[in-house]
């Protein structure tokens, strides 16, 4: 391991390992429709990127993170929430009705915790913010490359394009992963002064409209221009126009980009994305009858819920496991008692965020707005509830942490 190297490549490793994770699995993937029993499961649970979270834990204990986080004096009722919440998911995960899926999801969901912990203690110890969005922007710009040789390579082959992709269980979820890349990107248009780094942000931001808009993903976009509003109305770095000229420029240009490009099934390309958001009868597409359902099973349960994916067992829709709403799966998994300790840890983080943000954009920025398009992208779609997103989640609010407690440190 490279602790044994005296640390020397910890910046570069471990922010390069976190990056490129998502890359890996679609190597690993490429032939996703010959792909065994094992390989699928690896896909699933999107593995790679949980190894690399163990690995990053691994780290923060070895050097200190228990010690660092004992002399932190959080307030009280963030504890009791965090505690509640622990409490909650690991509970209903033993008591619900289908407790394997519910112990694994929960598991999961602790490891991500975890992972977030550990970054806010590593990032500005072993490696800078600025390192580990760069890592993950350049991850992401392979990913793009790789899925566009895939792309085109696949074109005329007989595939499921919704099902059968390298690294991803459903077509959609390559607009999920887009959608925080382009957050960060904004961030970084907004706040950096080198015209080479606003260039690059641009292409890379470019590139993650395109996969939204040529795999047929309404939400990102949506996702983006609500995190852009909220970016507006906080920070001054986003009133300039190099950061929302250079936001609408590169959905543009994605847009003219991939326009022309062939589609090889009816639910992708721009155009599909456009007439299914004005022209579709059920724009919605079935959730208002998911939702009902989802609905009904909390009702039936309402305290504290079933435990994490309980949703094909106790409010079945087609194939669904999440109800594609942030809230109504919080009920679902922790009930009322759950959500409102979320709600109390959110309001804390904010509490620690947007001051951190006005005294320094250029760190705050870039991953607020990856956590705002995923959280306003969860409202519609599972952006909070699979490994990868949860994962880029985690470390965007890991990394707001470790610049709030540098900042206190420097007062």
């Amino acid at each position: 391991m490279v602790w044994l190297m005296g640390g020397k490549l910890e910046r570069y490793f471990v922010p390069a390992i976190i990056g490129l994770a998502p890359l890996v699995l679609f190597l690993l993937n490429w032939d996703a429709e010959r792909m065994s029993r094992p390989m699928l499961l690896l896909r699933e649970f999107t593995v790679p990127v949980l190894a690399v979270e163990i690995a990053t834990v691994a780290i923060a204990l070895r050097e200190g993170v228990i010690g660092a986080w004992r002399e932190l004096r959080p307030p009280g009722l963030a504890l009791v929430a965090l505690g509640g919440l622990v409490a909650i998911a690991v509970t209903t995960a033993v008591v619900a009705p289908a407790p394997g899926p519910a112990m694994l999801r929960t598991v999961f969901w602790i490891v991500h915790l975890l992972f977030g912990f550990s970054i806010a203690f590593l990032c500005g110890r072993l490696f800078g913010e600025s390192d580990l969005l760069a890592a993950y922007l350049l991850g992401f710009s392979a990913f793009a490359l790789a899925f566009a040789i895939f792309a085109a390579g696949a074109m005329q082959r007989p595939i499921h394009w919704t099902w059968e992709l390298p690294s991803v269980t459903h077509i959609r979820h390559v607009g999920i992963y887009a959608t925080p890349m382009i957050g960060i990107c904004i961030g970084i248009m907004a706040t950096r002064q080198r015209r080479e780094t606003w260039a690059a942000a641009f292409l890379i931001a470019g590139c993650g409209f395109a996969l939204a808009l040529w795999t047929g993903s309404r939400g990102p976009v949506a996702a983006i221009g609500a995190a852009l509003l909220a970016g507006l109305a906080f920070s001054p770095a986003m009133r300039r126009p190099r950061a929302w000229g250079g936001a609408a420029l590169s959905l543009a240009a994605a847009a003219a980009a991939v326009a022309w490009l062939p589609v090889p099934a009816s639910n992708m390309g721009a155009l599909r994305t456009v007439a299914a958001t004005t022209g579709s009868t059920d724009v919605t597409t079935g959730r208002l009858e998911m939702w009902s359902r989802v609905v009904g099973a909390i009702e039936r349960r309402p305290a504290f819920g079933y435990g994490e994916g309980q949703m094909t067992t106790v409010a079945h829709f087609g194939a669904m496991a999440q109800p594609h709403n942030i809230v109504l799966q919080l009920l679902l998994a922790w009930g009322v008692a759950g959500l409102a300790c979320a709600l109390v840890l959110a309001f804390y983080f904010l509490r620690v965020a947007l001051p951190a943000l006005r005294k320094d954009e250029a760190a705050v920025l870039p991953p607020l707005l990856a956590m705002s398009a995923l959280v306003v992208l969860s409202m519609l779609d599972a952006a909070l509830y699979h490994v990868l997103p949860l994962s880029i989640f985690a470390a965007c609010a890991g990394m707001i942490a470790a610049e709030w407690r540098a900042q206190t440190a420097r007062q």
